[in-house]
């Protein structure tokens, strides 16, 4: 049983981590509309704080709730979760990358409804191309050609080495790779936010 949760947990908690930092992010909108921004931007903070704030807040969220999903499996299941170091850069990589992707789908999207359902489809797509339904081995070839390019099979790629105890920098270069992508997507994405919200074009 400790093996199977071993293969299927990492991507299922990633695949909820996607959906619980959704959750957070999409709240920016309202706060936009409520007046919340106006009245920080009115006690001298600028809106590039308030906005990488909101994402510091969001990865904190993420980091929470992935504690609370290690601790539940280690003392319900066994699991022994490796080497908590590299770990913490594996799902810190990943945060990072969810953020970036967040704050451009968001940055780009005419409303908050239209936002859900990109983030949506694009977190079940890269769940499901990602191994968070079924080991990632066991999907045909062409999805696996093209779900390992995916955030969910890139931050479980991290975890499984760790398990399966591979060489560390196995396990961290494909992580490190999508912090750095994440960082340029969080800076694109908080430029597109800053501007849409100085010009006031938020439906």
């Amino acid at each position: 049983m400790k093996e199977v949760f071993q293969v299927v947990f990492p991507g299922l908690m990633l695949m909820w981590v996607c959906f619980i930092a959704n959750g957070v992010f999409a709240d920016i909108f309202e706060e936009y509309k409520g007046h919340t921004i106006a009245r920080l931007l009115a006690g001298g903070v600028t809106l590039w704080e308030i906005l990488l704030s909101k994402m510091l807040r969001c990865l904190v969220v993420c980091w929470i709730c992935e504690f609370l999903l290690i601790l539940f499996t280690a003392i319900v299941f066994g699991l022994a979760w490796r080497n908590p170091p590299v770990l913490f850069i594996v799902l810190t990589s990943f945060n990072v990358f969810l953020m970036g992707t967040l704050a451009l789908i968001y940055g780009y999207s005419r409303s908050t409804e239209l936002a859900n359902a990109i983030t949506v489809f694009v977190f079940l797509l890269a769940s499901v191309l990602g191994g968070s339904f079924m080991p990632f081995d066991q999907l045909p070839a062409v999805l696996r050609a093209v779900g390992r390019w995916t955030m969910i099979r890139v931050g479980n790629y991290g975890i499984e080495s760790l398990f399966q105890s591979r060489p560390l920098w196995e396990a961290l270069r494909p992580s490190l790779c999508l912090m750095a992508a994440g960082l340029v997507l969080a800076g694109i994405g908080v430029t597109v936010l800053r501007k849409r919200f100085e010009s006031g074009r938020v439906v």
